[in-house]
């Protein structure tokens, strides 16, 4: 199990209305956990969107989300290397490989962008199952009191310090571990910064604008797109409740997803800077760990 823990802020005051960025950066942390426990993510089997999907394109940072057959080799790798460390002290690793058919976890930091699956059919992600042995969990994860902790401004991220899960990772990633655990924190950051910046763009004030005028007509009066999910009814189900297609249908007919997106694609590209990036470091040490996972499926001992 990874853990991220991230300091509090101050004052408790509520962000400008037309956008909830502290709503948006819990989506993003959720998204990011994702990522830094493995590069590629499982499939969601009946978690396909319904409707139109929207047209816009992703900001920078969304890369390190995306499943490519570079994070599938890692992951497979790690499972492997996993499996056989688990074998060895005498146990079957429980976990389901991960499949060709993965599908990304991207954050989606505007609230819907197209109608999600009704509530409730949804299948659980594929899970390890029967690791209530502690002696099973000791072997997998090693020893609770010596993670491998990694802070960078309050925010701090943990993961298994032993055991065969550190074990395979050790072979992927070599003395890199902690950088790029160290890498996803700062990503993350990048993200939420430009996320705080978004209602300075007079851009995306115009999106928001146009957004509100239309959901407006079909009678609601929300300030932003966050605001419908944390309006949804308890028990209503997102495919057929008014306002999840309302909020939907506005954003497809007003463009509202192209431009927002564009902006918070400017925002990242300045709080990037100039060249050697977060993102470039990123995308080198991906490379390495696909290298060791390529040599590792050919069946490098």
């Amino acid at each position: 199990m990874l853990l991220l823990n991230r300091a509090q802020g101050s004052g408790g005051q509520r962000p400008p209305d037309r956008f909830n960025y502290r709503v948006a950066s819990v989506l993003a942390v959720a998204a990011l956990v994702a990522v830094v426990a493995t590069v590629a993510t499982r499939s969601t089997p009946g978690s396909s969107a319904a409707g139109r999907p929207p047209q816009h394109r992703p900001p920078p940072i969304d890369v390190i989300y995306e499943t490519t057959p570079a994070t599938h080799r890692v992951a497979l790798a790690e499972h492997r290397l996993t499996s056989a460390c688990m074998t060895r002290q005498g146990y079957q690793y429980r976990a389901a490989p991960p499949s060709d058919g993965q599908v990304a976890d991207r954050p989606t930091p505007f609230g819907y962008e197209t109608l999600p699956a009704a509530a409730g059919t949804s299948a659980p992600p594929a899970a390890e199952t029967g690791t209530e042995d502690p002696a099973y969990g000791r072997a997998l994860h090693g020893d609770p009191a010596k993670r491998l902790t990694v802070e960078v401004d309050a925010m701090r991220v943990s993961g298994p310090g032993g055991g065969c899960i550190a074990e395979a990772k050790q072979r992927l990633l070599g003395d890199r571990r902690a950088r790029w655990m160290e890498l996803q924190i700062q990503l993350f950051k990048i993200q939420d910064r430009a996320l705080r910046g978004l209602p300075e763009d007079g851009r995306f004030r115009a999106a928001t604008d146009r957004w509100r005028a239309c959901v407006r007509e079909r009678g609601f009066t929300w300030a932003n797109p966050l605001e419908v999910q944390r309006d949804l009814p308890v028990n209503a189900d997102p495919r057929t409740d008014p306002g999840t297609r309302a909020d939907v249908e506005c954003k497809q007919d007003t463009g509202y997803l192209a431009d927002a997106y564009a902006s918070l694609a400017d925002a990242q590209r300045r709080e990037l800077g100039d060249e050697p990036t977060a993102l470039t470091e990123w995308q080198g040490l991906l490379r390495g760990q696909d290298e060791a996972a390529t040599a590792v499926l050919n069946g490098a001992r």
